[in-house]
């Protein structure tokens, strides 16, 4: 499948490159803030196999009305949530390397796990345009994908990482997905008019603006707080208020559905 050999190619081509280009110690640092990182992800891969079944047969009766409300729907759901795990993980950055055995030695990837999660998080929401692309009768266009992608990686990788270090492979890698969803998410849109672009997800990404400015703004709010403090606070603040905005204006009706079963168990259980 197109959206495994993605989750492949460019982390292990990237880390190839760190370690030719900067030896072991660093590619060990590099392997940390990739575990870290490739958490964003996780909502994909447990939603991907639920949702697979759906996309073959809609695909092989050529629903294109079907396809495009399953896109849509799961890429804002897969969206959102891989944003608020990668905020997590961002707002309580500091935390984690304070926890981590050796924190210290891995504090200087903190850029790499941002640009490896905003990396991940475009794999969550849109790998599922790969499937569709993989159940059509446009299955082979798959390999020129693959190529744009490792060649894209290869390149960037010889030019950053000599530049800015670590950092690069991190950016090389969060570039070259950007470059490779562009082209798919064209490709598919104009040979099977197929997109997981909704309002709901322009709805995110200006929420996503909104948490990162937040963030800036409370950090140095909050710079002369302890350093766990400081992380619940600006949690609390962003995360939650996220949360609570995209409930009351319903930015993602599906997780809105999600939501109110949820609490209406709890308010059944707390009068029971």
């Amino acid at each position: 499948m197109l959206s495994a050999c993605v989750t492949v190619l460019g982390p292990t081509i990237s880390g190839f490159f760190v370690t030719a280009q900067l030896g072991l110690d660093q590619t060990g640092i590099y392997a940390i803030a990739t575990a870290i990182a490739v958490m964003v992800s996780i909502p994909y891969r447990s939603m991907s196999s639920i949702v697979q079944p759906e996309l073959a047969k809609a695909s092989k009766e050529k629903d294109t009305v079907k396809l495009n409300l399953l896109v849509r729907q799961v890429a804002a759901v897969l969206m959102w949530v891989a944003l608020v795990l990668l905020a997590l993980i961002w707002i309580n950055i500091d935390v984690i390397f304070a926890i981590l055995p050796n924190g210290n030695i891995y504090a200087p990837a903190r850029y790499v796990i941002l640009f490896l999660g905003i990396g991940n998080l475009l794999q969550a929401s849109f790998s599922l345009v790969g499937s569709v692309l993989s159940f059509s009768r446009y299955y082979y266009y798959s390999i020129f994908f693959s190529l744009i992608l490792a060649v894209v990686t290869i390149g960037l990788n010889n030019w950053l990482i000599p530049l800015i270090g670590i950092n690069g492979a991190a950016v090389a890698t969060c570039t070259a997905y950007g470059i490779y969803f562009i082209t798919l998410l064209s490709a598919v849109w104009i040979k099977l008019k197929v997109s997981p672009l909704s309002a709901s997800l322009w709805k995110i990404v200006l929420m996503a603006i909104a948490m990162a400015v937040a963030d800036i703004f409370l950090s140095r709010l909050f710079g002369n707080m302890d350093l766990y403090g400081s992380a619940v606070l600006r949690t609390v603040l962003i995360v939650g208020g996220a949360c609570l905005v995209s409930y009351y204006i319903r930015i993602v009706p599906e997780l809105n559905l999600f939501a109110d079963k949820w609490l209406s168990r709890i308010t059944n259980k707390s009068k029971g």
